[in-house]
């Protein structure tokens, strides 16, 4: 991923020093006292220490940490400056609201795998597509490499944004192979999300071309 150099929350770098350089300019970028944001940068040190790598970029969990204790003006701050597009578009912040600032969501998001659907003559509520040609862009390839685990795996993240809708919305696949396939997997597990969610309807499914 490419992270924008002038943004001093969003640079790359998961250590202890790098982000400690980061806590003065990020603490005055966000509006926090320093030491609310040291002690969130601290608690995300902690919890990926030991771990491997992270898929997710840093930030996001930063983000949720944010989320957690009470911050929703910085972690939105902090999400806008992690997404390509800048300032969070009203279907993207409630999304991110939904499901507490979930790391994975915010990585879907940001890499545009995961974008909400703007029809242009029928509204509908939270509907959302998933853009299998946009994995290209995820330079280590670690999404496109296992392709219904994968998509498992973000329609476990994207879940709880249907959550308010109790499932009415929009499932839309663009440009994933053997899309019968892709449907049926997709169906299968919003129908298993209906009952072990309490929704009263199934997102329904469409491709796009």
């Amino acid at each position: 991923m490419i992270w924008a150099a002038s943004n001093p929350v969003a640079a790359r770098g998961g250590d202890a020093g790098g982000t400690a350089d980061l806590l003065a300019a990020g603490s005055a970028a966000l509006g926090l006292p320093a030491e609310v944001l040291a002690e969130a940068t601290r608690a995300v040190l902690a919890y990926d220490a030991g771990r491997p790598p992270p898929l997710v970029a840093p930030g996001w969990r930063l983000a949720q940490a944010l989320w957690s204790v009470g911050q929703p003006a910085a972690a939105h701050f902090l999400a806008a400056s992690l997404l390509a597009d800048g300032p969070l578009e009203g279907a993207t912040r409630r999304a991110l609201e939904q499901c507490a600032f979930d790391p994975g969501l915010g990585f879907l998001l940001e890499l545009r795998v995961l974008r909400p659907l703007r029809w242009q003559h029928l509204p509908e509520p939270a509907g959302w597509a998933l853009d299998y040609s946009r994995l290209q862009r995820d330079p280590a390839g670690e999404l496109s490499l296992f392709r219904l685990p994968g998509l498992l795996a973000m329609l476990r993240t994207l879940a709880g944004v249907w959550d308010p809708t109790a499932g009415r919305g929009t499932l839309a696949l663009k440009a994933w192979p053997a899309p019968r396939e892709t449907e049926d997997c997709c169906r299968d597990f919003l129908e298993r999300c209906r009952s072990a969610r309490g929704w009263r309807a199934a997102p329904r499914i469409v491709h796009l071309h």
